[in-house]
């Protein structure tokens, strides 16, 4: 008997244990924070080319409880289609939106707000609004130091090509005007290369464009014109120096093989967490103290091994 009964004591004990420890698991389920669900919009077909940014992102999102939805579109550039895919992320309850603009022009005002404004922050490239903060390096300067990069290693007779391509993106065309403002300062002649809207693929273009005329130097300002121009002076096996800015793996590449005499890079780890970091509602920075706290580095195939450098031009190294 006294053992039925100390059995049926232990019974209770852990059916109460049992009970106890549900309840406890029902009410903190109910009291966690959901987190907060974030699309991320970005221009271009591959998450490749943003893996520094998308780190920054991830690193920003584990301080804060946010959750992430990489959003990648079909084309370099297509406003109406990143429009679409913003309008598409809002309407499926994302509390916020980081966007790299493909086109700075794009009218954000036509997105369809729910009952709240759902807050957007622009990254690496904005919108002509000032409204929407760009987190961003100093597209300007960062034109200037290609600039300067290129007095202090050449010649001054030599002909100097820029790519002209993706202008319609804020962060491009202010790399353009600080690089062209310098440059005239110390060089003459100069060319622009412009592919007009629906012309061939950038590569073709290129090549194209190298074919027809002979130059010494050929300037890229974003991560598709620098791969456009290594691939068409190796098909042409053209003799062309290329500077340029870029983030890429094959940029790197041609760096550490000295296909690109000098490259710029911004840090797009501390881009895409300050973004986020701002779209969550951190600290709001005003767009001087941005640039500061955005870094970007000039560096050849000499220094491309420095710690600094590889921090960020190797962002699968852990």
């Amino acid at each position: 008997m006294k053992g039925i009964k100390k059995s049926l004591i232990l019974s209770g004990i852990a059916y109460v244990t049992v009970v106890i420890a549900v309840v406890i698991y029902m009410f903190s389920g109910n009291n966690a924070v959901e987190p907060t669900q974030i699309s991320a919009i970005l221009y271009g077909n591959t998450m490749d080319r943003w893996e520094s940014l998308k780190q920054g992102i991830d690193q920003a999102a584990l301080d804060d409880n946010a959750e992430i939805n990489y959003v990648i579109m079909s084309t370099e550039h297509n406003a109406a289609e990143q429009l679409l895919l913003i309008q598409r992320e809002i309407d499926n309850g994302a509390d916020g939106i980081l966007l790299t603009a493909n086109d700075s022009n794009m009218n954000l005002k036509e997105i369809r707000m729910p009952s709240k404004t759902i807050p957007i922050v622009c990254v690496e490239s904005g919108v002509n609004n000032e409204e929407y903060t760009l987190v961003s390096a100093d597209n300007y300067t960062m034109g200037e130091k290609l600039a300067e990069a290129i007095t202090e290693a050449e010649l001054s007779n030599v002909k100097i090509a820029i790519i002209m391509d993706h202008q319609q993106r804020d962060s491009v065309k202010a790399r353009y005007d600080g690089f062209y403002t310098k440059i005239r300062e110390n060089y003459s002649d100069i060319t622009s290369w412009e592919r007009e809207a629906g012309e061939n693929r950038a590569m073709i273009f290129v090549q194209r464009e190298l074919t027809q005329e002979a130059v010494d130097i050929v300037v890229a300002l974003d991560n598709s014109s620098l791969e456009a121009a290594i691939d068409a002076s190796i098909n042409l096996n053209k003799k062309v120096k290329i500077y340029g800015i870029a983030n890429s793996d094959k940029a790197v590449y041609y760096l550490d093989n000295g296909k690109i005499k000098t490259l710029l890079y911004q840090d797009e780890f501390s881009i895409g967490y300050i973004g986020l970091k701002t779209l969550l509602g951190g600290k709001q920075y005003t767009q001087s103290e941005i640039s500061d706290y955005i870094p970007y580095h000039v560096v050849e195939n000499t220094t491309l091994y420095l710690p600094e450098n590889q921090r960020v031009l190797f962002p699968f190294v852990k």
